[in-house]
């Protein structure tokens, strides 16, 4: 135990021994430097900031201080050399920036200069090659946007020009705009979204471009970055057989159908689809030839999904005499103005968009050469007059229009019109639907009526009387062989016209005519008082050669139509297939089929 203890003794002093040589070297090392020296006079630190180290060497007590608030010395003081490190924030600034660190010693004052570079003012956009965006030519509407990213260390725009503002927009809520503002705060670039909406393009023979401008905001003299956009060209669709399949393929896409049809089957077999024997005009650019081939004359979609117009491709087909575009999903609550591509369907004589969600029709509508039928029932106009001024050019050439059921709004509220003031609906605040009073125009302007229907809507006061007079001294509406206006809220007596009308016996009166509901604006309950008038004498529905011939040379209707209107009959026995409309037309006629 004495050995150990002697050993451990010897250890220390050693140890100590050691120790004393290395504080002797390093006091000589320091004894060596006289004054106060530093490894660097400038101090260049990078925009985005971070630390440099500083090497002192001295024999002398100092101390550090610096003379600004982005950028510090640690330690500040010592005695004798040692390693600072001088560390710098991010920088806010576009230009450089420039410190003085001083080091005050017995000697005197020391500086270093300190410099950081600023941020360069800048919109880019690292995700796009070339800074430009390909957009495809078509996309559900749901779908149909992109977002553009862009890193920015200003505070900017982006604005749409004029020119492509018809197909680019942006979103606030519903509403579309053209500009978007983006505030940045700091000079640290900072990545930012804009959502760019876009709409089909449907021309084949270009594509559509346009050049998005980022433009800084709070300065005259800011930057200007740019976004150049290309929109595919769509594909060529040629008005021949092949076109019009490649039209309702694209027609049912944009619509959200899917693919209705089995493509490996010939068009002549296509569910719903009716073709027949042209002769016509092919033309593509390159030839021009007469060509006779089946070409599609009508057809129907059913349990449509859209908040658009109609698509520009039904245009390509210029054969059409018939169109049955029905069922849109939701419809009520959409207010879809319907653009003028229907209208340049030369040869379209019945067309049918029930349940679409249409609130106005293009001013072009009254010029459509041999339009007689269109069913715009379940929609969501406002007004007759919203209706009634696009088609009164159609004159004399209409003969069967269906406006029914254009309710938006149905519920306690609208039972007494009086409390939905000015047609809105106090609990949604949304208009009602169809109402105000029956102008005497829709009636004159129209002489050849056939079919009318104004059933299940919000229409009110009495009915307008009509003379001779106003219809040039002719009788008045001679062919009208169905009248629906019940479930309305009309009042008072019916008119003289409808009183001693020739075909009141085949309006089915008590249920079409007589059967109003809830009460009027006035809060009067709704109802004619004048209803056994219009019974007495009631004759039969008289009938003539003319229309039996035309009733036997009807199509035969295909089997989805007959099951269609077997349904819909059994359940309103007054009216043979309602909105099923056949692709065949003549629906005023179908209708009439016992």
């Amino acid at each position: 135990m004495k050995l150990n203890t002697l050993n451990y003794k010897h250890v220390l002093a050693i140890a100590f021994m050691g120790l004393a040589v290395c504080i002797s070297s390093c006091k000589d090392d320091e004894e060596g430097i006289t004054g106060f020296q530093l490894d660097k006079e400038n101090i260049e630190l990078p925009d985005n900031g971070g630390e440099v180290k500083l090497q002192i060497s001295t024999n002398e007590r100092w101390t550090a201080s610096s003379d600004g608030d982005w950028y510090m010395i640690t330690p500040a003081n010592g005695n004798g050399s040692a390693v600072c490190i001088v560390k710098a924030d991010s920088s806010y600034m576009y230009t450089q920036r420039e410190g003085l660190i001083t080091f005050r010693t017995v000697s005197g004052e020391h500086t270093v200069k300190i410099q950081q570079g600023g941020y360069e003012r800048a919109i880019k956009f690292e995700s796009l090659q070339d800074d430009t965006l390909h957009l495809p030519h078509y996309k559900p509407l749901d779908e149909a946007y992109v977002d553009i990213e862009a890193t920015a260390n200003v505070s900017y725009k982006v604005v749409i020009p004029e020119e492509a503002r018809e197909w680019l927009y942006f979103k606030d809520k519903n509403n579309q705009k053209y500009e978007e503002e983006f505030d940045v705060e700091t000079t640290i670039p900072r990545k930012q979204k804009v959502r760019l909406y876009f709409k089909t393009h449907i021309e084949w023979d270009s594509e559509r471009r346009a050049d998005l401008q980022y433009i800084e905001t709070g300065r005259t003299d800011g930057i200007v970055s740019e976004v150049g956009v290309i929109q595919e060209k769509a594909p060529r669709i040629i008005p021949s057989r092949t076109g019009d399949s490649l039209a309702l393929l694209n027609v049912a896409r944009m619509l959200n159908v899917g693919v209705p049809w089995n493509t490996s089957r010939p068009i002549t077999h296509w569910n719903n689809v009716k073709t027949r024997l042209i002769t016509y005009t092919y033309n593509d650019g390159t030839i021009e030839e007469t060509r006779t081939e089946e070409r599609v004359v009508g057809f129907t979609l059913s349990m449509i999904e859209t908040k658009e117009s109609l698509p520009d491709q039904i245009k390509y087909l210029d054969r059409l005499e018939t169109l049955s575009i029905i069922s849109n999903s939701n419809s009520y609550l959409y207010e879809i103005e319907l653009d003028d591509v229907v209208t340049k369907l030369e040869y379209l004589k019945s067309l049918s968009l029930f349940g679409y969600g249409i609130s106005k029709l293009p001013a072009s509508m009254g010029d459509m050469k041999n339009l007689e039928e269109l069913n715009l029932s379940a929609n969501t106009f406002h007004s007759l007059t919203d209706i009634i001024e696009p088609l009164k050019k159609l004159g004399p050439k209409l003969k069967y229009l269906n406006l029914a059921s254009c309710r938006i709004v149905d519920g306690d509220a609208t039972k007494n019109l009086k409390d939905t003031p000015n047609g809105i609906d106090p609990v949604s605040g949304r208009r009602i639907g169809l109402t105000g009073t029956l102008p005497k125009e829709l009636f004159t302007y129209f002489p050849n009526m056939e079919y009318l229907n104004l059933s299940y809507n919000y229409l009110h006061g009495q009915i307008p009387e009509l003379t001779e007079e106003d219809f040039n001294g002719e009788e008045v509406l001679p062919k009208l062989r169905y009248l629906s206006v019940n479930l309305n809220r009309f009042t008072g007596a019916m008119p003289q016209w409808m009183v001693k009308h020739k075909y009141r016996g085949c309006w089915g009166a008590t249920i079409l005519i007589f059967n109003q509901e809830g009460r009027d604006y006035n809060g009067i309950l709704a109802g004619f008082n004048n209803e056994r008038e219009f019974t007495n004498d009631m004759p039969d529905c008289p009938t003539d050669e003319e229309e039996e011939t035309q009733l036997l040379n009807l199509p035969i209707l295909n089997p989805e139509e007959k099951a269609a209107t077997v349904e819909f009959s059994a359940k309103y026995p007054w009216e043979k297939y309602g909105n099923n409309c056949p692709i065949y037309g003549n629906w005023r006629y179908y209708n009439r089929i016992k």
